[in-house]
C-alpha cells in the first residue's frame, strides 16, 4: 500500500509522526510512503514545453517505478500495489489513472476526499501565476525560457516567499475554489506528459486505468472551516459581491449563463442572507460543491468500466478534529482512524479503527473490501456492494456509510445532486475538465 499525503499540493510530508502506519501493518500489508515536490517546485507551469508542470506527479510515478522494481525484496508483491491518498493525495492518485506514464504500476486505488474532477485540484491560468512568481522577485518578462532560467538562479528561500505571496493573493482574491494556485495542470502534448486531455472526457470514454477503486468523502468536509472561520469570513464577503464565484469554474464561460446560474446556487444553499455569516450553509456548500459532487461524478463515470466502492465516512469520535464544532465529519478527520494518533481512544473509536483498516487492507489484498474469505468479526456479514458496469450509478449510486453502525445506502446528498444536474443541463457548456 503506497501512501500519497495531502496538503493542497503546497505542503505535506510522509513523516512517521504524521502518518504512523501501525494499524495498517497489523493487517499484514507492506506500507510505503515517500515525499514529492510541492508548490513552485512541484507544480509551477508555464503551460508550454519550457516548464510543462506536474513535477510532483512525476515524482510519484518515479516512486511507483521503484516500488515495482524493489518491493519484492521487502516481502511485497509488485503485481498487487494499491495507491491511496487523501485530499491532494487522493486527487494525485486519481490523476495517475489518467496517465499512460503510470499504467501498469498499480492494481487498485483508494481516493479519500479528492478526485481528478474536483474543482480545486486543477490549476487554471497556471502560466500567469508562474510569471507572477517572477514579478514577486522583480523579474518581468514575457519569455518562458527567460523566466525559468531566472527562477533556477534564485535561492530556494526567495522562491518559497514568492510562492507564498502568490498563494496569499489567490486566497484573498477568493479564487481558491476555482483551482489551487499551484496544482495539477493539463500539459501540452509531449512524450513526458502525465496527461494532455480533459479528465472528464477521458473518464467518460473509458480512457483511464480500469483498476478496482475505493472512492469517497467525509460527511461534512466543509466543517474543517470552523477551525478558522474568522479568517475565512472576509474572503467569503467577496462571494456576496460577485455571486458568479459560486458557480463551478468549468460549467460555462458565458456570462449570460453564469449570472443566472449563480443566483440559483445562492438560492439553493444560502437564500438571501449574507454568505459569510452562514457557517452551517457554507460547510454544506463546500462539502457538496468541492467534494461530494465531483467525487460522485468520478464514481459514475469510472464505474461504467470497473468496480468502484463508494463510501461516506460519518463516524464522529474522540480521534477526530477536536475543533470541529459542526455536525458531521470534517476534511481529513478520517485519517485519525487509519494512522496512529496519540490520543485517548474510546472503545467505539478502536472498533472504527479496526473496521476502517480492515476494509482498506482487504481491498489492497483482494481488490474487494469485503471478500467472502474475510474472517474479521468487526465487519460481521457486511457486503460492500460496488458500482460497476452491471449497475446504473447514474440512476442510483450505492455507497457504504461508515459510522458507529456500518450500512449500505444509496444517493448521498441527493437533493443537492439533483440541483447540480439541473444546473449543468440548463447552463453547462461541455466538454468539461473538472466537474
Amino acid at each position: 500500500m503506497v501512501w500519497f499525503y495531502g496538503g493542497t499540493f503546497f505542503s505535506g510530508s510522509s513523516k512517521y509522526k504524521l502518518y504512523a502506519p501501525d494499524y495498517l501493518l497489523e493487517k499484514n500489508v507492506v506500507f510505503v510512503s515517500f515525499n514529492y515536490r510541492l508548490g513552485v517546485f512541484g507544480f509551477l507551469s508555464t503551460e508550454d514545453l519550457e516548464a510543462p508542470g506536474n513535477w510532483g506527479l512525476k515524482d510519484q510515478i518515479l516512486a511507483l517505478k521503484w516500488v515495482k522494481d524493489n518491493i519484492e525484496k521487502f516481502g511485497g508483491d509488485p503485481t498487487r500495489v494499491t495507491i491511496f491518498g487523501e485530499s491532494a493525495g487522493a486527487a494525485s492518485v486519481s490523476y495517475l489513472t489518467h496517465s499512460p506514464l503510470a499504467q501498469g504500476l498499480f492494481s487498485g486505488i483508494i481516493a479519500q476526499s479528492g478526485s481528478s474532477l474536483c474543482l480545486w485540484s486543477l490549476s487554471h491560468n497556471a502560466r500567469m501565476k508562474a510569471f507572477n512568481v517572477g514579478i514577486q522577485m522583480g523579474f518581468i518578462s514575457l519569455s518562458s525560457k527567460a523566466l525559468i532560467k531566472f527562477l533556477r538562479s534564485v535561492d530556494y528561500k526567495k522562491l518559497k516567499l514568492a510562492e507564498s505571496n502568490v498563494t496569499l493573493q489567490a486566497f484573498l482574491g477568493g479564487n481558491i475554489l476555482a483551482g489551487l494556485p499551484f496544482a495539477v495542470v493539463k500539459e501540452p502534448n509531449h512524450p513526458g506528459a502525465v496527461f494532455s486531455s480533459r479528465t472528464w472526457q477521458q473518464l467518460e470514454s473509458g480512457n483511464f486505468s480500469r483498476v478496482p477503486m475505493i472512492v469517497g468523502f467525509n460527511s461534512n468536509e466543509g466543517a474543517a472551516l470552523s477551525s478558522y472561520i474568522d479568517l475565512i469570513r472576509p474572503v467569503m464577503v467577496q462571494y456576496d459581491l460577485d455571486l458568479t464565484r459560486l458557480v463551478p469554474h468549468d460549467l460555462t464561460r458565458n456570462p449570460l449563463k453564469r449570472i443566472p446560474a449563480a443566483f440559483e446556487v445562492r438560492r439553493n444553499f444560502f437564500n438571501l442572507s449574507p454568505i459569510a455569516l452562514q457557517d452551517q450553509s457554507l460547510g454544506r456548500y463546500i462539502t457538496v460543491d468541492q467534494f461530494e459532487r465531483p467525487i460522485r461524478e468520478f464514481v459514475i463515470q469510472t464505474s461504467k468500466y470497473t468496480k468502484v466502492f463508494y463510501y461516506q465516512f460519518s463516524y464522529k469520535g474522540i480521534l477526530g478534529d477536536p475543533n470541529n464544532a459542526q455536525q458531521g465529519v470534517g476534511h481529513a478527520e478520517e485519517l485519525n482512524y487509519l494512522f496512529v494518533k496519540d490520543r485517548n481512544a474510546t472503545a467505539n473509536d478502536l472498533r472504527t479503527v479496526d473496521r476502517f483498516t480492515t476494509l482498506w487492507t482487504n481491498f489492497a489484498k483482494n481488490g474487494n473490501p469485503t471478500p467472502l474469505s474475510s474472517s474479521n468479526t468487526s465487519l460481521g456479514l457486511l457486503n460492500w456492494e460496488s458500482n460497476d458496469p452491471n449497475t446504473n450509478a447514474t440512476a442510483s449510486i450505492k455507497y457504504l456509510n461508515i459510522d458507529l453502525n456500518i450500512n449500505m445506502s444509496v444517493n448521498p446528498f441527493q437533493d443537492d445532486w439533483i440541483f447540480y444536474q439541473k444546473l449543468y443541463a440548463t447552463y453547462g457548456d461541455p466538454p468539461y475538465a473538472t466537474y
